[in-house]
């Protein structure tokens, strides 16, 4: 009986001495795990930073784009008008009124020209 308790005891310790082996094993596993999952978390952080990076670029892209089409219809009118401008600057007495010079008058044309005469006077109607 004592050989049969010596051998129980025997396994008992080699059953031991395997749980030992394996707690061990189970808290490297443990440790590894927890350092891929906070690997993990890491990535993600960056892989979300990226997506929003992409949002914030296509967003301008977009904007670009945008201003590109307005930039080239400005540029479309501008052709169209810029022809029509110089023909007007180079054509005496055409043209809009703001780009010729303001008309002179000499002091004999106050009392001559009755329109001006209420502006001579400070009333300013021309009524």
């Amino acid at each position: 009986m004592r050989a049969r308790l010596d051998g129980l005891k025997n396994r008992l310790r080699a059953k031991d001495d395997e749980l030992g082996r394996k707690g061990l094993e189970m808290e490297g596993l443990a440790r590894s795990l927890r350092e891929a999952k906070a690997e993990n978390k890491r990535l993600q952080t960056e892989l979300d930073k990226g997506s929003e990076a992409k949002v914030e670029i296509d967003r301008l892209k977009a904007k670009l784009a945008k201003e590109r089409g307005h930039s080239a219809a400005l540029t479309d009118y501008y052709n169209l008008t810029e022809p029509k401008m110089e023909a007007n600057r180079q054509e005496p007495g055409s043209g809009s009124d703001y780009s010729q010079a303001p008309p002179r008058f000499a002091p004999g044309d106050f009392e001559t020209r009755a329109e001006l005469i209420p502006f001579v006077e400070g009333t300013g109607n021309t009524q």
